[in-house]
């Protein structure tokens, strides 16, 4: 049982063995079949084969006869192999040899196969013998063949489209036209070859097809085929088909046209040239007219090289090139065009017909050497380089200048090392300078290692300057070394292209050397440089260098860099600048030049704030009024205030009415306080006093303190009389206390009359109490003849501003009428009295109000008492009476009064502290209690110090209960702030 699969292993493995000795055996067998059968068919075939080569020499008369001889119809098989032996081996193929592979069937026998051949290998032998065999008979199988995309193998039909072309048979001639009339658009150009490849029997049968109505592609290459066959007899067809509705069929028309080259046809051609709508029949037009040379064929295609369509400009220039030389006009006309594929094949056409060479002699022999290396420099081959650079050595310096221009316009940086060559070695520094500049415009790499060397070594000034000049545009990555030394070259030009260089590389390091340039050096040139370079480096110091500049005399070109780089600062208007200038039309003049011509004026008017541009206009203007427009303009147009303010300077340097004008408006509706006000200022010294008036008075309404301010010092120009009257009805008696006390410094020196306006005044209305307020801050000794009167005013409010009034100036108060004032009907002046007659220590006066019936009024008596400080017994006297009044207000301002005249007296228990705390609030400065609770000297100062602040709780109190050296102020105080606090809470 073990040995079972073993054995089946065994027997399988012989089978395998068997059957592969078999498959060698048969294999051997059927490889010497094969060969016996080879060595019999060419020994066979070997006696036909010398037969056929006899016969397809000799006459068709002896063919037929050995063909149908017995023992060759045998033996057909051989003969059949060496008619396709002979058919594979020659291309002449005689008709009555044609005519016998037909008899044979060998045609029919191979169309068969073609058509039913089950493997693709069959059908390919079988199409590549009708092509050899070459029977019109094999067409039709041909062209289905090639139809077949679907079901027949690619190489199969390449095959057989191959066979179709080797066709030679006239016959086949009228099928390959039909097939072209239905054929596929892949199909047709190789019909259409074929037909070609039979020559003259294929041009009636096209021109035909050509002459029909449709279809159209069959006849777009009918007429392909005429043109290949330089059919002559075909132009006038070919012409009517330039009228063609079919684009194709026009445009091979065209080409066919230009193959047959009639100059019949030209005018045609020309008159389709422009005309026809479809871009690549003109094209095909354009290149058909290459074959003539008249000149109506030149100026045509010249107008086509603005064709819209590339390909019409392409075949045009392609025309022009085959015509030669007669076209070099307009060939040079396409050197200028803006297609690149254009420019190029004119420039290799003109090389070609020698244009090139000839544009070099003119150079060398200064034949309008300009235009002819302007020229020459647009072309771009290599024959073309060649002639651009041996010109850049030649021995005459106006071609060589000529060359470097021209080159340079074109934009050569192929010839880069030339022009590197050239800046180092001319003999001209000119031309050195003038290749330098070259490179550096091309933005050339190599341009800044030569201006590095030419700067350290060049003997000539204008090459270093040069050199200075390209190292500040390309000059990065060899640091400033180079441009310090050129800041202190002995060469005006050197130094001030290096101060250039500079200001363009942005080497604030250089900022010392240019300031100093721009002070001390002797050359204008320079220190204008130094001054642009000052601001646009925007060096720390800068600002007043270029004032400086401005003071000293200069020539106008550096006073115009100087106002021009000043506008980088941000301060003062450069208008108002050049207006102080003397020669200010010639400074003026000299920076529109060069805010025209120079780019370094132009780099620094970029350079400067948004802002600045209306007073870069009013600087370029040639009139004050169109300045003042500019500047006027320019108020709507600058949203910062800085920049507006700055405006208003320059309005108030051109004093012209739209100046005035603008300046009114900014005063009224300018957003900005600060700009408003720089406008009232502005205005003082360009109105007139009655303009100024009303500006003045619609400004004391401005809402902001600032432009109040102003309007008031704009009185100053205006003569008192009329001022003063309008500022005693224009102010608000509520307005802040500076704004009084500019009226007062203004009123001063006339203050008899200020006086005398506001006694004219009624006594009860608002210009009293103005007056009242403005008379506080004034130190003349007529004052009193104002205030007095004033006193006895029907308002109350007047009569109470008075006594304020003496309050705060005791020297001048009147003792009558400040003791009417004590007994007046309203509370609130004989409380303002009260502190009056305390500033005056009146105690009398003060004892007598102590028994006033209205509590408010004590409550200002005892505060009033404790505010004036140590009054002696009197005082003392007067605390005591108010200490036992029945209204707990004044017992507690009694209180108050007497911590602040420095008695630490403790706190009653009927005194509420919150009470005590208020009357603290309203009658004492608390900076100043804060200041003696911490340093005074004495103990009792201190302790009476710290319990008026322990009435508010205030930090400070706190810190003396903590810190004081005396245990037992610590301890009031703080036992002070307690009973605040529970007091306090008890009343919450």
């Amino acid at each position: 049982m073990r040995l079972l699969p073993l054995a089946v292993i065994l027997i399988f493995a012989a089978a395998l063995a068997a059957i592969a000795l078999l498959a060698i055996f048969a294999w051997f067998g059927y490889t010497a079949w094969l060969d016996w059968y080879g060595r019999r068919l060419e020994r066979r075939k070997g006696m036909y084969r010398t037969l056929v080569a006899e016969l397809a020499a000799g006459e068709r008369d002896a063919l037929d006869p050995e063909i149908h001889r017995p023992e060759v119809l045998k033996d057909l098989g051989a003969l059949e192999a060496a008619l396709e032996e002979q058919a594979r081996r020659t291309t002449d193929r005689p008709g009555w040899l044609l005519e016998a592979y037909d008899r044979l069937g060998l045609v029919d026998k191979y169309v068969a196969r073609l058509r039913d051949g089950r493997r693709w290998r069959q059908r390919a032998l079988a199409a590549e013998l009708l092509g050899r065999v070459g029977n019109a008979k094999a067409v039709p199988a041909l062209l289905d063949t090639i139809r077949a995309t679907r079901t027949e193998d690619a190489d199969v039909r390449d095959i057989a489209l191959r066979a179709l072309a080797r066709i030679g048979d006239g016959r086949a001639v009228p099928p390959l036209i039909e097939a072209l009339e239905t054929a596929e658009p892949w199909l047709a150009p190789h019909i259409a070859d074929i037909l070609v490849r039979h020559g003259q029997p294929a041009i009636e049968p096209a021109l035909a097809l050509l002459d029909r109505r449709e279809p159209f592609l069959a006849r777009a290459w009918a007429a392909n085929v005429l043109g290949e066959l330089r059919a002559g007899s075909a132009l006038p067809s070919l012409l009517r088909a330039l009228d063609d509705p079919d684009d194709e069929v026009r445009a091979k028309s065209a080409t066919a046209i230009g193959r047959l080259a009639d100059r019949s046809a030209v005018a045609p051609l020309l008159d389709h040239l422009l005309a026809d709508p479809a871009p690549f029949v003109r094209a095909r037009i354009a290149h058909a007219l290459g074959q003539f040379d008249d000149a109506d064929v030149t100026d045509r295609l010249i107008h086509a090289l603005g064709d819209p369509a590339w390909w019409v400009r392409v075949r045009s220039v392609e025309a022009l090139e085959r015509i030669g030389p007669p076209a070099q006009q307009p060939l040079l006309a396409a050197l200028d065009s803006g297609d690149r594929e254009i420019r190029g094949r004119a420039a290799i056409t003109l090389e070609r017909i020698g244009t090139a060479e000839a544009l070099a002699a003119r150079i060398r022999n200064d034949d309008r050497a300009a235009d002819a290396a302007e020229t020459l420099a647009k072309f771009s081959s290599a024959g073309a380089r060649e002639l651009a650079a041996g010109l850049l050595v030649a021995p005459m310096e106006p071609a060589r200048h000529a060359a470097l221009r021209a080159l340079r316009r074109a934009r050569r940086s192929d010839l880069a090392p030339e022009m590197a060559q050239m800046a180092f070695s001319d003999p001209d520094p000119a031309l050195r300078a003038e290749a330098l500049a070259s490179l550096t415009a091309l933005r050339l790499p190599i341009a800044a290692s030569v201006a590095v060397d030419a700067a350290g070594a060049d003997p000539e000034a204008m090459v270093r300057a040069a050199a200075m000049r390209t190292l500040g545009r390309l000059g990065d990555a060899y640091g400033a070394a180079p441009l310090a030394r050129g800041l202190a070259d002995p060469d005006a030009e050197v130094r001030a292209a290096a101060v250039d260089a500079s200001a363009r590389r942005s080497l604030r390091e250089a900022g010392d050397s240019i300031l100093a340039l721009l002070r001390d050096d002797p050359s204008p040139l320079v220190r204008e440089r130094a001054a642009l370079a000052t601001g646009l480096l925007d060096l720390p110091t800068g600002e007043g260098a270029l004032s400086d500049a401005c003071l000293r005399p200069e020539p106008p070109e550096v006073h115009a860099a100087a106002v021009l780089a000043s506008g980088v600062f941000d301060q003062q208007s450069m208008v108002a600048r050049l207006a102080a200038l003397p020669g200010t039309a010639e400074v003026q003049e000299a920076l529109r030049h060069r805010l025209h011509s120079d780019p370094c004026f132009r780099l620094l008017r970029r350079c400067l704030s948004p802002a600045r541009r209306p007073e870069i206009r009013a600087l370029t203007t040639h009139t004050a009024e169109a300045a003042e427009a500019a500047l006027a303009s320019g108020m709507d147009e600058v949203l910062e205030p800085g920049g507006r303010i700055r405006l208003i300077g320059a309005l108030k340097a051109l004093p012209g009415e739209e100046s005035r004008e603008a300046l009114v408006e900014a005063a009224r509706r300018d957003p900005s306080p600060e700009a408003r006000t720089a406008a009232l200022e502005a205005l003082a010294d360009v109105l007139e006093p009655d303009a100024l008036h009303g500006v003045a008075r619609d400004a004391l309404g401005d809402p902001s303190l600032l432009v109040r301010r102003a309007a008031v010092g704009l009185f100053s120009r205006i003569p008192p009389e009329q001022g003063f009257r309008t500022l005693l009805r224009s102010l608000r008696p509520n307005d802040d206390s500076t704004v009084f006390g500019a009226v007062a410094d203004l009123v001063t020196p006339s203050f008899r009359v200020f006086a005398d306006r506001a006694l004219a005044m009624p006594d009860d209305g608002d210009e009293a109490l103005v007056a009242v307020r403005v008379a506080r801050r004034v130190g003349h000794p007529d004052v009193q003849r104002l205030v007095r009167p004033l006193a006895r005013s029907r308002s109350p409010e007047i009569r109470e501003a008075v006594a304020a009034f003496w309050r705060s100036r005791p020297e001048t108060t009147d003792a009558e009428s400040l003791a009417a004032l004590t007994l007046d009907p309203a509370a609130g002046v004989r409380r303002a009295a009260a502190r009056a007659a305390a500033a005056v220590r009146s105690w009398g006066l003060l004892d007598r109000m102590a028994g006033d019936p209205d509590a408010s009024v004590r409550r200002e008596v005892a505060l009033a008492v404790g505010g004036v400080g140590e009054g002696g017994a009197a005082a003392g006297l007067l605390l005591d009476r108010l200490s036992a009044d029945g209204a707990m207000t004044v017992r507690a301002a009694s209180y108050v009064a007497r911590l602040l005249q420095g008695n630490p007296v403790a706190l009653a228990p009927d005194i509420v502290p919150r009470e005590a705390a208020a009357a603290l609030r309203d009658a004492a400065d608390l900076a100043a209690l804060r200041e003696i609770a911490r340093t005074a000297p004495g103990e009792n100062q201190r302790l009476a110090a710290g319990l008026a602040l322990a009435l508010v709780q205030d930090q400070v109190a706190h810190e003396v209960a903590r810190t004081d050296p005396f245990p037992s102020v610590r301890h009031r105080v703080g036992g002070a702030l307690e009973i605040a606090a529970a007091r306090a809470g008890d009343a919450g």
